[in-house]
């Protein structure tokens, strides 16, 4: 059956449109998109012609769906007329959806009708699919290249010249009503089926553009099951189609944000000048219909004196073609300024960069801190400006510890699919790690092509629209050459201050149900003695506490000379609810971001004291290499539990993992499983939390099984101290640990504290301050192994 023939205006079925919008709602809970606003939101009530960028199919359906959601408003939008000729279902769908065919006769007149009449027209000026999102030139100048291989142009007109006609027809229907032209008034009444009062009203609110940014995140190059099943199902695809099906399906069914960032309504300005009112009342006199009034040429010097039926010579104050112009300028600038920067544009814009300077291998610590460094400056601009937007990725202060940590989640996810893509990879290599930059970062691409094989330079292409990106991008480069060429000191300030940001953000999302102890009190915490002894200590909090609790141990460490840093381990230090999204690999990075922060600051001696959660921790990175560390202390290691039915812990796990990938889903209550909690019974509950989520014992559990499995690998002299009264860590599990490495090139020494309990260190029961700070203050030829021996 051939599609319906999109040549006349079909008129809009309401009833069809507002189910179609719930239809639309019911999907949007089942696909993995999750659609976010920024910007100016109260624009989508104001607005009446909504300008979008175009990038996938999908943004045909999702801008009507978007303002009928948040405005209740019916909504007319251009698409593409080959649409209309896929199936004669999908042209009744599209119909019935509000959408009009790009080549439907008097476009631009029916929708200013539209408009007249209160709804809402949605346009792509960009006028096809922009699949590599290239839209500036060499200059600088906003030029689109489509898919459609036509040479590069500026945005299409439709919208300014739809805004400037219908302000010429507003400023001539107020003229009639202000004349009481009651004829002119009821001709135009009958003409766009308008009460009196509906036509003035439309007539006295002004013509506003909106440009409206669509960013989706994160972009995914690779197949899928849906994609690779329509393949299989239809081998014969062209390329461009393969493109726009793995694009829109991994958009679809994978996890994906959607940014709409409404920009600030803009008017057309144009108004006729007093003077010349009466010019164009007459000639508008002779208009009787709007296809007649957009038939006319008003754009140009020429047009608008003929219809004024004035002389050459003449010149017009108020000319329509300067103010159309206008408009479409301030337009673009708004809709690429509108870019969400994701942590995707950061990288790419980063990759890029070291490659157009020809450096084909970067050190990854050069690369990893150029990239923290470009993410806290976006952070510092976005403060400053709110025009910049950033999405949560790049955005937040935990973000930006995330990816001080090395556990960016999306970072390491877009590096991978760099590897895979061939594009960029992370070498190991004797003098250290290195990214190596792929000579496929300059090959030319067709506009087909780039969304799958080189993403990098569609994250440059989108990002170059933003200019904050570039310039955070070359700032940062320049921070971390300097940090590389010996100067380490700003590196190390900017760690602390990352994770102590992070600490305040998560303290203050938390709100009421924060701890009570204050931001202050269980926030990271360095402390400078005033007689430095040239040591310093990382220590290293327990599970459901904060640095407080290590607090006066430091303050005592501190007068005898010792710089020292406690770090918060994440997912404390705020609610409890925070360490359902956190993982002991984030503990290790903690501890590890400590250790490189106190190196660049000039610290040589390094030892780590880490009590129960931050015991275990400490044994961990016992087993890696780090020029600084002198040694590990482990007082009360959390490596079993000694709690009554400790044992039932990994069926508790195992249990909510299946009752929350199950009916969890559907049933708010059991999100979280049905045996979420495990109580702490803290002896500080206002710094520490008195329950726990089990995911964290599960956490606990598999880092003590790892430093376990790991013990003989150690690098670096241990000292593993416990209370024989300890009644949370069991005793027997850190005097079988010590066992296990005894005669290893690097020991593990064990100390048994007769009758101390398992939180002796905050309030120096059993003496274990004195103890601590004796093998502390050992002579470092004691502490270390041989420097001859192998590692």
């Amino acid at each position: 059956m051939p599609p319906l023939a999109p040549t006349t205006l079909r008129p809009l079925n309401e009833a069809a449109y507002r189910r179609y919008m719930r239809w639309a709602h019911g999907a949007s809970k089942l696909i993995g998109m999750q659609l976010h606003l920024a910007g100016s939101p109260r624009s989508l009530q104001q607005g009446q012609i909504f300008l979008f960028n175009h990038f996938t199919r999908l943004e045909t359906t999702i801008p009507p769906y978007l303002l009928h959601h948040h405005t209740g408003a019916i909504c007319r939008s251009v698409a593409h007329e080959g649409l209309f000729k896929v199936h004669r279902a999908f042209t009744s769908f599209l119909w019935d959806g509000g959408c009009l065919p790009s080549k439907l006769p008097n476009l631009l007149p029916l929708l200013a009708a539209e408009v007249l009449r209160g709804r809402k027209v949605v346009i792509f000026p960009e006028g096809g699919l922009v699949k590599d999102k290239k839209v500036l030139d060499a200059d600088g100048d906003y030029r689109i290249t489509s898919n459609h291989g036509e040479a590069p142009r500026k945005h299409h007109r439709g919208a300014g010249v739809l805004a400037l006609y219908l302000d010429i027809f507003k400023t001539f229907i107020k003229a009639a009503a202000a004349q009481a032209d009651e004829a002119t008034l009821k001709h135009w009444q009958a003409e766009l089926g308008l009460s009196r009062a509906a036509l003035v009203q439309a007539a006295n609110l002004p013509t506003l553009v909106v440009p409206s940014t669509l960013t989706f995140f994160p972009l995914r190059s690779e197949g899928n099951i849906m994609s690779k099943l329509v393949q299989w199902l239809l081998p014969g695809l062209t390329e461009t189609a393969v493109d726009e099906l793995i694009t829109e399906t991994n958009l679809l069914f994978k996890p994906t944000d959607l940014t709409v960032h409404v920009g600030a309504p803009l008017e057309s300005a144009w108004a006729s000048n007093p003077t010349e009112a009466p010019l164009w009342y007459a000639a508008m006199q002779q208009v009787k219909t709007l296809p007649a009034l957009f038939a006319l040429e008003l754009t140009t010097e020429a047009g608008v004196l003929a219809f004024l039926n004035q002389p050459k010579g003449y010149k017009p104050a108020a000319l329509p073609a300067a103010t159309f112009e206008r408009l479409r300028d301030r337009a673009t600038r708004a809709l690429y300024g509108g870019l969400t920067v994701n942590i995707q544009h950061v990288i790419g814009t980063l990759v890029h960069s070291y490659y157009t300077q020809g450096r084909t291998t970067v050190p990854a610590p050069e690369f990893e801190a150029a990239l923290v460094w470009a993410t806290y400056r976006l952070q510092q601009q976005a403060a400053k400006s709110p025009a910049l937007s950033l999405h949560e990725s790049t955005g937040t202060a935990q973000s930006l510890l995330h990816l001080a940590l090395g556990t960016h989640h999306y970072t390491n996810a877009f590096m991978a699919s760099l590897k895979r893509a061939k594009l960029v990879k992370r070498k190991t290599l004797p003098h250290g790690a290195v990214y190596h930059l792929s000579a496929r970062l300059g090959e030319g691409l067709g506009r087909d092509e780039i969304r799958l094989e080189n993403p990098v330079q569609l994250h440059v292409n989108e990002a170059a629209t933003q200019p904050a990106v570039p310039l955070a991008v070359r700032w940062a480069q320049q921070q971390a050459a300097e940090m590389a060429a010996g100067h380490t000191a700003p590196w190390g300030l900017l760690l602390l201050e990352v994770e102590r940001r992070a600490a305040h953000a998560a303290y203050t999302a938390a709100g009421a149900q924060g701890l009570a102890a204050g931001a202050y009190a269980v926030a990271p915490f360095l402390l400078t003695p005033s007689a430095p002894n040239g040591r310093a200590v990382v220590l290293l909090h327990g599970l459901g506490a904060t640095p407080a609790q290590v607090r006066p141990f430091a303050e005592d460490l501190a007068g005898q000379g010792f710089t020292v840093y406690a770090p918060r381990l994440p997912g404390h230090g705020a609610k409890p609810e925070d360490l359902y999204a956190t993982t002991y690999a984030e503990w290790l990075a903690t501890g590890r971001l400590a250790l490189n922060a106190l190196q660049a600051l000039g610290h040589t001696h390094i030892q780590v004291v880490g009590f129960s959660t931050g015991g275990v921790a400490a044994l961990n990175l016992a087993t890696e290499k780090h020029p600084a560390l002198q040694q590990i202390i482990a007082l009360a290691p959390a490596l079993q539990l000694v709690k009554r039915r400790r044992h039932l812990l990994p069926l508790g796990i195992m249990l909510n993992a299946l009752i929350r990938n199950t009916v969890g889903r559907f049933i708010p209550r059991l999100r979280l499983g049905v045996i979420p909690w495990y109580n702490m019974a803290p002896p500080n509950p206002t710094e520490q939390y008195s329950r726990v989520p089990l995911h964290a014992v599960r956490e606990l559990l598999r880092m003590a099984k790892r430093a376990t499995r790991v013990a003989h690998h150690i690098t670096t002299p241990v000292q593993v101290l416990h209370g024989t009264a300890d009644a949370t860590a069991a005793f027997t599990a850190s005097q079988a640990y010590a066992s296990k490495v005894q005669g290893a090139t690097f020991t593990a020494t064990f100390t048994a504290l007769a009758g101390a309990p398992h939180d002796c260190l905050r309030t120096n029961l059993n003496h274990s301050w004195a103890t601590l700070s004796a093998l502390l203050n050992q002579p470092a030829t004691l502490a270390k192994a041989p420097t001859d021996a192998p590692r």
